[in-house]
């Protein structure tokens, strides 16, 4: 529903006045009732998260800028995502949501060294929250793009040391590793394959719905994620966009859909 132009043009002109006075409180006020009639109008989405920043509110700041990244992606400008998900990442290091979007960006575009260490720093993050299972799922991913890189070996020591069974630990990859790695295929079918698995394992859990005036049933979310797999492993790239599109359109908020979606865009 359309928010009222005329309250909106009259939040946003005070917020600007204050802006411009420095009354950096007052201005964040103005900037959020603008929001409250169009809280997708990204320029004021932008200037509400420097506020923010200059009144020392990193996190919400960073959900802004998470936001951007959000409609960026979906609109398939991969590059100001990856902009916007990075300076979240910096404002809020624990965030889990950036660094889960740069690995698959990065694994899917082939930057092993940039993929490799997001999903190690969400290994931390996960092992900081004792979330210990997604760690060693973020150091697995880690590992099968890169099975010989010291730090990888480093992460699955450690969380062997918290207890957590890792299966076999060596700094060089065996050859029955290496063989596995060559018949996934590359950095980029790897991290696709995850995000194909991510959405498929989606339909056994209960995923982040944001509110939304219509809410769909859990049941409805799962046959738009199964009907949007199905499409996108039969090559349909329109009927899988009009899917995925229809997922998010729900308010199901999943780093493996804006992924695929950003594919897809690029694929059609």
């Amino acid at each position: 529903m359309a928010g009222n132009r005329r309250l909106f043009e009259h939040a946003v002109r005070r917020a600007n006045q204050f802006y411009a006075s420095k009354a950096w409180d007052k201005a964040l006020v103005e900037f959020q009732n603008a929001l409250k009639e169009f809280p997708d109008d990204l320029d004021i989405v932008e200037k509400t998260a420097d506020v923010h920043e200059r009144l020392g509110q990193l996190e919400p700041a960073a959900q802004c800028y998470l936001q951007i990244a959000a409609v960026r992606q979906r609109q398939g400008v991969q590059d100001q995502a990856v902009a916007y998900w990075e300076r979240a990442a910096r404002l809020s290091p624990d965030l889990i949501e950036p660094h889960k979007n740069l690995a698959f960006y990065f694994g899917t575009h082939g930057e092993i060294k940039q993929a490799v260490r997001e999903n190690l720093t969400l290994a931390q993050i996960y092992r900081e929250r004792n979330m210990l299972s997604e760690a060693l799922a973020s150091v697995q991913a880690a590992q099968a793009i890169d099975p010989a890189n010291p730090a990888v070996v480093e992460a699955l020591e450690a969380l062997r040391a918290a207890g957590v069974q890792t299966g076999p630990i060596g700094e060089a990859a065996s050859p029955a590793a290496e063989s596995e790695t060559e018949t996934r295929g590359s950095p980029i079918d790897i991290t696709r394959e995850k995000a194909l698995s991510d959405l498929a394992e989606s339909i056994f859990e209960e995923v982040p719905l944001r509110p939304q005036p219509k809410q769909l049933t859990k049941l409805e979310v799962d046959t738009l994620i199964s009907t949007a797999l199905d499409q996108q492993t039969r090559g349909d790239l329109e009927g899988a966009i009009k899917s995925y599109r229809s997922i998010l359109a729900a308010g199901v908020d999943m780093a493996a859909i804006n992924f695929n979606l950003g594919q897809l865009y690029q694929e059609a």
